[in-house]
């Protein structure tokens, strides 16, 4: 998981340095592998303004421009391309700089002219593909300025290891909360405001759940008099920054919030699902889905579907169909945001070998109300980069509504798991911080509601980790542990076996250890019938997903397992 310091920083009112942030993140039990700073490639590349342009004198395809690169710097620089006018501003590479590609700019003299640098595309300056031309700056910006800075690159990115039951925190909002319980802040989140006009949402589209231990929840949104187009290259660079490549405006806002707050989201046209209507349902025999990667698949049973009316549109929580593809002629759209069951989502990602960053969350467990969050912030986004108005009202279907976890935490547990003395009321404040509330106080102990997003929660032994690991485990005392006064005789079992084996180790035998698991091939040679269990013949139990052919049945005799270090033996010459 990529995250973005700068993005943070939307979120939080400071966040420390890169490298104090890594170090404090990691103490605390999110591990941040490695610091990328993304415009440390562009060290030495400045905005420059083009003051005046002529003909090269020697070169027809070639122009001579003078440029201001800031700081009272009017530099010569020979330039080969075509699409810019005086006054434009463009990126510079200064002399000394290093491309990334490799190049160092020198000063050169080209068919007689002297040039002072080299004016870039963004392909040069590994932005883009685009080389057909200089990579063109915002008017407003100053000559001078760092081109990472302009372009809003002077970012760190964390490349963060998050173990598989803190699902919580593969989103920029989740390492927000605890960064700012580390550091005693806030984060600053306000509710999004969903410009909505026209009709009712549901006169627009209906969602029915067929299958309600597969979706737990389905939220929806209608935006629509959508245009499709580009995004700005602020969310452009903010997806980049996460390793996510730019696709159109609609798609953008749906990655964007799956990056924001941990809820995957998808898009569907909303014309080109069949009734207007969306069914969350298990496959039938015999279907088939095409999906965005041009796949026609052949789907099972157990599999869990988005539908239309009439045929499926997506994996539920994994992949999209190219159906109600959002396309250049898309104008209205449905936002889906939905909770599914995590194993329904890992079998079949599994079964049809596509791990997506959607189905990466929703098998660590999403917040089961980030839903409704989500399609709203989405909506909101939509309205702001491409025109889109939303329905009034949202759809929401949840047909059990879930309680949260409470965990009894016993006064003085903390102190007896750490082995050091931590106050209840700092606990208290720890806990709280991190979104745990007091559902009620009782004699000798405390009953706290656990916050929806932490589904890792549930024992008092959780809340104890919380509290060490905020506090941090260096301030755990290491001390040896109580001896005890005095050792309890062996069981006569035990020594019985013990002479046993010295004795049979004496007269020359070896101890054979070996798999439970033999090949079957073998049993039908060892057992004359099959096993008895409570007076009923049963066969070898055989495993779905055994190592090997020959370990996958588990053994019904232990001449099973006998027989083939025999032959082993037998095989390597050794004959006692």
């Amino acid at each position: 998981m990529k995250i973005s310091r700068n993005w943070l920083g939307d979120l939080l009112a400071t966040v420390p340095p890169a490298d104090e942030l890594a170090r404090r993140l990691t103490f605390a039990g999110l591990e941040v592998e490695a610091v990328e700073h993304p415009g440390a490639r562009l060290a030495g590349v400045v905005v420059a303004r083009i003051e005046a342009a002529a003909p090269h004198p020697g070169a027809d395809k070639l122009s001579v421009t003078q440029v201001d690169a800031g700081g009272g710097q009017h530099l010569q620089v020979v330039c080969g391309a075509k699409n810019f006018q005086v006054g434009n501003l463009v990126p510079l590479a200064t002399v000394g700089t290093v491309l990334p590609n490799g190049a160092t700019i020198a000063r050169a003299t080209l068919r007689g002219v002297e040039s002072a640098g080299m004016l870039c595309s963004a392909k040069e300056l590994g932005l883009a593909e685009d080389a057909a031309g200089l990579l063109l700056l915002d008017r407003g910006l100053t000559p001078g300025t760092p081109l990472a800075q302009a372009l809003g690159l002077d970012d760190a990115v964390l490349e963060m290891n998050v173990t598989p039951n803190r699902g919580d925190a593969l989103s920029h909002l989740g390492v927000a909360r605890e960064v700012a319980v580390l550091t005693g802040q806030s984060v600053r989140r306000g509710a999004p405001a969903v410009p909505e006009t026209g009709d009712a949402v549901d006169a627009a589209a209906r969602i029915r759940i067929d299958d309600t231990a597969g979706c737990r929840r389905f939220a929806a949104r209608v935006v629509e008099g959508v245009t499709i187009g580009p995004s700005p290259e602020w969310m452009v660079r903010r997806l980049r920054a996460c390793g996510v490549r730019s696709i159109n405006n609609v798609v953008d806002v749906t990655n964007f919030v799956m990056l924001e707050l941990g809820q995957p989201l998808h898009a569907f046209d909303l014309d080109r699902l069949a009734g207007a209507e969306i069914v969350v349902r298990r496959a039938r025999a015999g279907e088939h889905l095409i999906t965005l990667d041009g796949k026609d698949r052949v789907l099972s049973p157990e599999d869990l579907l988005v539908c239309d009316r009439d045929r499926p549109q997506a994996l539920a929580g994994t992949f999209g169909g190219a159906d109600a593809e959002v396309s250049s002629g898309t104008t209205r759209i449905l936002l889906e945001g939905a909770s599914w069951d995590p194993v329904t989502v890992r079998r079949m990602a599994r079964r049809h070998q596509l791990h997506t960053e959607a189905s990466h969350r929703f098998e660590r467990e999403v917040d089961v109300e980030a839903g409704p969050a989500g399609v709203d912030r989405a909506a909101v986004l939509l309205a702001d980069l491409a025109g889109g108005k939303g329905r009034r009202g949202r759809i929401d279907v949840y047909p059990s509504p879930m309680a949260p976890a409470v965990v009894r935490l016993e006064s003085g547990h903390v102190a007896r798991l750490l082995g050091a003395e931590v106050p209840d009321a700092e606990v208290a404040r720890i806990l709280q911080a991190l979104g745990f509330a007091i559902e009620s106080r009782l004699p000798g102990s405390t009953l706290w509601r656990v916050p929806t997003w932490r589904a890792d929660v549930s024992l008092p032994e959780d809340l104890v980790e919380e509290v060490a690991r905020i506090r941090g485990y260096d301030t755990i005392p290491a001390t040896l542990p109580a001896l005890t006064g005095g050792l309890k005789p062996e069981p006569v079992q035990v020594e019985v076996e013990r002479r046993v084996r010295h004795a049979l180790a004496g007269a020359g035998f070896d101890e054979v250890v070996n798999y439970s698991f033999v090949d079957p091939a073998i049993l039908p040679f060892l057992t004359e019938r099959a096993l008895e269990l409570l007076g009923t013949p049963v066969e070898a139990v055989t495993l779905k997903n055994p190592l090997s052919p020959q370990q996958s049945a588990m053994r019904t005799s232990l001449h099973a397992s006998l027989l083939p270090n025999l032959a082993q033996n037998l095989r390597q010459g050794q004959e006692s």
